[in-house]
């Protein structure tokens, strides 16, 4: 076996094996974690790997239990144990890679006294660090073992090696193994890039022509650089062509996208990957009190424990009622049973074996849905955080395993790891804060998914300078800017390190490191033949971005030789001039020009009959259509709807949805109540109430907001049945349906959310409202628009009940708005209003408009009419909707001759 070996060829590498043939078996490229695998695999010595945040939890059991208030790492234990432990595990994995086998240090002080007592302490094994593999390779080697490799080429330079490493290839060579050093290419010719290249290996540039050999590409941000990338490769041939990507940018792959290029794609590690938010969203819904924006985010994922049918039902529930146990949460329950019983049955099953079946999902949708919850201040059990976390590993590596997909697996070795680290714990419950840190940890990698997936392309991507360790003709350094984030410090001591290198354990200098990652980024540039474009944007996301290290040393070549400008290239020019070269490519582009958008259209035709009349219509559907036939006719013709935004209501909603139910179930009691017993019950229901269908008002911070609601509603409710009572009414009914005959063949109903009646049984209609102002409604009354009132008022009639007037009650600012001056005092008549005249408006427009459509004649009110537009608005005194509807975007109103 012939192996090309290198401090960054872990991942992908050009060329991709060492004889830098398209394919080959035994001729591998590794980087150090690559070399280690195929060692580990001949001696015997692989084996699985322990999660990271099993291995903090076990070591904070050895912490925990070493200490006695006077170690070095007491006093951060007992504040912080989870992050003491994390940083004192990443001390002990650096004195292991440094050639420690925990022994204790003569001389070394209290502190790695301590380590060494860490080691020698009982407690679950910590699993094994890069150090300890590497050390149990050397003891392997030792022992004589045969290896399949025969030959390595190495394309770092060998003294920057960590010693450990260094020693590794010491008994390589000792076990008969070739080890040499991969000659570093020369630089050939007479080219600006073969002038840098010489300079970067020791000498000095003197001469630089600006012959486009080596490029900065000069950009305002990553956008602007991406066209120009986009446009260069585009503009000629790149079989020879490698780009370092970094971790990529959307900007460069909708640039390639743009021109017809492949996408070089771009991957991010992110614990936010919906398949990972299944776990801490599933322990987050264990608390009380509920938190309803948790258990719709949960039910909201693209794939979730629960079928689609469950979770789409319940998180609908949860939009309109957000709590547990309210109607529509029970509503959502009994379809989710019906709708899978009517299943099963279809199936051809028996009902002994559906009954058995319907049990056992709904103990599933039980377990997720309305689990045993803890209070914070208590924790969790940690039996119950490992049900849940079995239950996720099974059900995530079922997913993995059905659809082939990775991400799912590592969803299901981040609960597994969960499980094991709160058992390492020792502890029978585990508090908020404990959690989230333990989540935090088993997730910190995320999960490296592809945002944008590479396509196939004519050229090589690499990842980071360092992978590009063989020749190509062409470079293109991708985000040849940005923060480069420096070693950590060493937390030794100079007695400490000098006791260390006693014991012949040497801690690599962070010098060494820098030195070692320098020299990667000169590699990269050392193996271009023909040019490399270094892209250097000078705003990243927005932010201002630092030049890339390895320019500082170009730069200071070019300095002396007033040579910066001849290597800089602005990317702008290629978006303002028609031509333009970049690195011995012609660039060449054609404005066009905008294109015009179309003109707002003041009527739609369709075929006649193909709209008609609903057999149902309401006072909403009425009013969309006076509003706009276009917006009636795709909403309830063509049933063309904006897609739902899983979001809850907000505070304000909350309590006007609270609010109502406290009315309504108040006057399901009974009808007649004394004013301060209705409040004192209003109180009593909202507090009862709040939990199944507001519960988000409960949440922690929020009690005094929730105190002044319920207060406020008490004393509206007060207030209302004393304004009931001193005008000699009493309450007949609450949400009462009202359906009655519009025209032959259609009906007309409505919900009416109070009617009174009189001592002559003449009715009264009060629509509730809660709202931050009544201006609009009062308003609606003043100027004949309250269509609503007028629908009640007709409703009553129809239904063989003659109604006085109707009016808003005004629930947050405690006022009434009627339309006519009895039976209330005449302080809360609005005049402006004759309801039978407006619905008598109202239903004429309607039934003109819809004359209109069943003609096949849209029309757009939004839109301004023509001068030959004959048509008369038969309720000029209602605003087209334009404000708040869906189909804006679709109907020209906004455009310019719309109007708005």
């Amino acid at each position: 076996m012939q192996i090309i070996f290198g401090w960054k060829l872990d991942g992908p590498c050009h060329p991709l094996t060492a004889t830098a043939s398209a394919a080959a078996i035994g001729q591998p490229v590794v980087g150090p974690h690559g070399l280690l695998g195929l060692l580990e695999a001949p001696l015997g010595l692989a084996g699985p790997s322990t999660p990271a945040a099993v291995r903090i939890a076990r070591y904070q059991g050895r912490l925990r239990g070493l200490d006695d208030g006077a170690r070095f790492y007491s006093r951060s234990f007992a504040r912080d144990a989870w992050s003491t432990a994390k940083q004192l595990l990443i001390w002990r994995d650096e004195l292991y890679a440094a050639g420690w086998h925990g022994q204790p240090i003569d001389g070394g002080g209290a502190r790695l006294d301590t380590m060494a007592s860490l080691e020698a302490a009982n407690g679950l094994p910590l699993g094994t660090s890069l150090g300890e593999r590497l050390q149990a390779i050397l003891d392997g080697l030792r022992d004589g073992a045969d290896l399949p490799i025969k030959r390595i080429e190495v394309t770092s330079p060998e003294e920057r090696f960590p010693p450990l490493w260094r020693r590794l290839l010491t008994e390589l060579r000792a076990k008969g193994v070739d080890i040499q050093a991969l000659e570093a290419p020369k630089p050939m010719g007479d080219s600006d890039l073969a002038a840098i290249q010489r300079s970067l290996n020791g000498g000095k540039a003197s001469e630089f022509a600006g012959d486009g050999s080596l490029i900065v590409l000069d950009a305002d941000d990553e956008w602007q650089a991406a066209d120009a990338v986009a446009a260069w490769l585009a503009s000629g041939d790149n079989g020879e062509t490698v780009i370092i990507r970094g971790t990529g940018c959307p900007a460069l792959d909708a640039a390639c996208q743009r021109l017809g290029l492949p996408r070089p794609g771009w991957t991010e590690s992110s614990a936010q990957r919906s398949a990972l938010q299944v776990l801490p969203l599933a322990l987050e819904i264990l608390w009380d009190p509920i938190e309803p924006a948790r258990i719709l985010e949960f039910l909201s994922l693209p794939r979730c424990p629960l079928p689609r049918f469950v979770s789409r039902r319940f998180a609908q529930a949860l939009m309109n009622e957000p709590g547990i146990g309210g109607e529509l949460w029970t509503d959502a329950w009994q379809t989710c049973v019906n709708d899978l019983t009517g299943w099963k049955r279809d199936d051809g099953l028996d009902d002994p074996t559906v009954k058995k079946e319907i049990e056992k999902a709904q103990a599933e949708w039980r377990f997720w849905l309305e689990p045993q919850r803890f209070r914070r201040t208590d924790g969790i059990p940690v039996q119950v955080v490992q049900g849940v976390c079995r239950r996720i590993a099974q059900w995530s590596a079922g997913i993995a395993q059905s659809d082939d997909d990775p991400l799912f697996l590592t969803a299901a070795s981040h609960a597994v790891a969960l499980s094991e680290a709160i058992a390492a714990l020792g502890s029978p419950r585990v508090a908020p804060v404990q959690l989230g840190r333990l989540i935090d940890a088993v997730t910190a990698e995320g999960a490296a998914a592809p945002v944008a997936t590479e396509e196939a392309a004519p050229w090589s991507i690499v990842d980071q300078p360092g992978q590009l360790w063989g020749m190509t003709d062409s470079l293109v350094w991708w985000g040849f800017a940005g923060e480069i984030t420096p070693p950590p410090r060493l937390p030794w001591s100079d007695v400490e390190l000098a006791a260390l290198a006693t014991a012949d354990i040497r801690i690599e200098p962070a010098e060494d490191m820098i030195l070692r990652e320098a020299a990667s980024w000169r590699q990269a540039l050392f193996n271009v033949r023909s040019r490399a474009i270094l892209v250097m944007p000078r705003q990243l996301r927005g932010e201002a971005a630092e030049a890339h290290p390895l320019w500082h040393e170009i730069f200071a070549q070019l300095e002396p030789l007033r040579a910066v400008g001849k290597a800089r290239f602005p990317a702008r020019s290629i978006t303002v001039a028609g031509t333009a070269q970049l690195a011995d490519r012609v660039i060449k582009r054609q404005a066009v020009g905008p294109m015009p958008l179309p003109s707002p259209r003041r009527k739609w035709t369709l075929s006649a009959c193909a709209l008609s009349r609903r057999s149902m219509e309401s006072i909403t559907s009425i009013k969309t259509l006076i509003e706009c036939p276009l917006a009636w006719a795709l909403q309830y013709g063509a049933r063309i709807r904006p897609s739902v935004l899983n979001v809850l209501p907000d505070d304000e909603q909350l309590v006007g949805v609270l609010a109502h139910a406290v009315v309504e179930h108040l006057f399901a009691q009974r009808k007649n109540w004394l004013p301060d017993d209705a409040a004192n019950e209003a109180a009593r229901l909202f507090d009862s109430l709040a939990l199944t269908i507001a519960a988000p008002l409960l949440r922690p911070g929020y009690a005094v907001e929730y105190e002044r609601a319920k207060a406020r509603v008490s004393s509206s409710i007060r207030l209302l049945v004393q304004m009931i009572s001193d005008a000699g009414l009493t309450v007949r009914g609450c949400e009462e349906e009202v359906v009655v005959s519009l025209a032959p063949g259609q009906d007309f109903g409505g919900y009416l959310d109070l009617v009174l009646q009189d001592a002559n049984g003449r009715s009264v209609v009060l629509d509730l409202k809660w709202s931050r102002r009544d201006k609009y409604r009062r308003e609606e009354i003043q100027e004949g628009r309250a269509l609503q009132l007028a629908a009640y008022a007709w409703l009553e009639e129809q239904a063989g009940r003659r109604a006085i007037g109707a009016g808003y009650f005004m629930l947050r600012q405690q006022t009434l708005l009627f339309t006519s001056p009895h039976p209330f005092p005449a302080a809360h008549h609005v005049p402006g209003s004759d309801l039978k005249q407006t619905w008598y408006v109202l239903q004429h427009a309607y039934d003109h408009r819809m004359a209109q459509l069943e003609q096949g004649e849209i029309l757009v009110r939004g839109v301004e009419p023509g001068p030959d537009d004959a048509d008369v608005d038969p309720m000029p005194q209602v605003e087209p909707g334009c404000r708040f509807c869906d189909y804006r975007p679709l109907c020209g109103a906004s455009i310019k001759g719309g109007r708005s």
